[in-house]
């Protein structure tokens, strides 16, 4: 998966942006991953500690999952023990054989891991996304043999974002068209969907890399989100990057 072009990810994400269902969110996902082994997605929020299995359920957002295992998962309570759910918090991308650690002197844990091997969840990568309503979301990209670089865990990064983004349109009511942007906003929301590093686009813009930091934290201030990516997602969704 090398660095998209602007065309493409605007490709990529109208094409999320037509889908009406969880079920094609993920069927597109699938087809840009499953190159690199991933079989299986899931998305959802952390639900609050004691949560019902129902309500456990209700937080999922995306589900590609294994049914069968997704019955024993709940019904035998297994995310109080999830060692992926409890390293979410650190809020950065890890793949699932960082979790040995924690499930050394964990049965329960370690259980938890083991039993999901049988359902084919094998190898996985998990990223932690914070989006609107400051909701931690759990992404989830899972198979029997995950075989995938640094940079494509970054794009991965960008795919999830979007894909999550429209995930929350789906589930909740349509937000307002934000405030306006100025001309060099839209320029950094074309460079940043463009996958340019900060200090490509000040070159590019001939300015400083505080002033692309402004301008960044504006654009997140009008779209009213917490995270770049989903600034970008929502930019070209709304028809403000074309």
């Amino acid at each position: 998966m090398r660095r998209p072009s602007l065309d493409q990810t605007i490709e990529f994400v109208k094409s999320l942006d037509a889908a009406r269902t969880q079920e094609e969110i993920c069927a597109r996902v699938l087809a840009v991953t499953r190159d690199f082994g991933v079989e299986h997605i899931l998305a959802g929020t952390i639900p609050q500690r004691g949560a019902l299995s129902q309500t456990q359920k209700s937080n999922i957002l995306l589900d590609r999952w294994p049914r069968d295992w997704a019955i024993r998962y709940f019904s035998r309570n297994y995310i109080l023990s999830d060692p992926a759910i409890r390293k979410l918090p650190d809020g950065r991308a890890f793949r699932w054989s960082e979790l040995d650690a924690m499930t050394r002197d964990n049965p329960r844990a370690r259980l938890v891991m083991n039993e999901a091997t049988e359902f084919g969840l094998r190898s996985g990568i998990t990223i932690p996304l914070l989006p609107i309503e400051n909701e931690v979301i759990g992404f989830s990209l899972a198979g029997r043999h995950l075989e995938m670089g640094p940079h494509e865990e970054s794009m991965l990064l960008m795919l999830a974002s979007y894909a999550t983004g429209r995930a929350l349109v789906l589930r909740d009511n349509e937000r307002e068209m934000p405030a306006p942007f100025t001309v060099k906003e839209k320029d950094v929301l074309r460079y940043v969907a463009s996958g340019l590093a900060r200090s490509e686009i000040a070159q590019r813009m001939n300015v400083t890399d505080k002033a692309v930091d402004w301008h960044l934290r504006n654009i997140r201030d009008k779209m009213g989100v917490s995270t770049t990516t989903f600034a970008v997602a929502e930019a070209i969704r709304l028809g403000i990057i074309v």
